[in-house]
């Protein structure tokens, strides 16, 4: 009933970074943020492997637990409106979790993202997330291109790889609405996923909501913050 993630050292990604203050910083933030909807861990430590020790640690087994993305491909005829809105509203859930903990996930998307039977969702993946603090010293972020709102595109620095995008962002920036915007990004792909699930009224609904939370989008009504 439980699962260990180890860090990798032969990814591009790790070449650019230590590993070890990425495997601490989401332990120190799965700890504080502990919430249903977010992985929970039991213990953490390191192993040698060949020249070096790797950091690995031991979380909650979720049964069939697939990433959002190989979630929707292996059950998308059987998500029908009700297990498409719980899914919406479990990742909400974990992303206030993260918030109300004083913490900025950075890199929301499916992939970061645990459904498993049922439907059960969990946020993971927290190795580049920040605290949200009001300085404004600029602090390395690292996240998603195809996400990211254009009044951050100014401090785009390096494409480490096809999925991540190094970004220096003064650290008050990085606040909830960062989040908010992926998660409307999420929304508008469930809708195109699942064209046929909502009625027209639901999906227009569920669209402008979308919109509230695109920073780069403009609406007749408040943002959500």
């Amino acid at each position: 009933d439980r699962i260990i993630k180890v860090f990798r050292h032969d990814a591009e990604l790790s070449e650019s970074l230590d590993h070890e203050e990425v495997f601490r910083n989401e332990i120190q933030n799965l700890i504080v943020s502990a919430h249903s909807n977010v992985t929970s861990i039991f213990s953490a430590d390191t192993l040698q492997i060949n020249e070096e020790k790797t950091p690995f640690y031991i979380m909650e087994y979720v049964s069939g637990a697939r990433d959002m993305d190989e979630w929707i491909e292996s059950n998308i005829d059987r998500v029908d409106k009700d297990l498409a809105l719980g899914i919406i509203l479990d990742a909400a859930n974990g992303i206030q979790a993260l918030h109300r903990a004083g913490i900025i996930h950075c890199d929301l998307k499916f992939g970061n993202v645990l459904v498993g039977d049922k439907g059960k969702v969990k946020i993971a993946d927290l190795g580049f997330s920040k605290p949200i603090v009001n300085r404004s010293e600029k602090t390395a972020v690292f996240t998603t291109f195809k996400y990211i709102p254009k009044k951050y595109l100014k401090y785009f620095e390096k494409a480490v790889d096809k999925r991540q995008t190094e970004m220096g962002i003064p650290q008050k920036h990085i606040n909830e609405s960062f989040d908010i915007h992926y998660f409307g990004k999420m929304l508008e792909e469930i809708l195109r996923r699942f064209p046929n699930i909502f009625s027209r009224p639901e999906a227009n609904d569920i669209n402008l909501i979308s919109k509230r939370m695109d920073l780069d989008e403009e609406s007749y009504l408040p943002r959500f913050k």
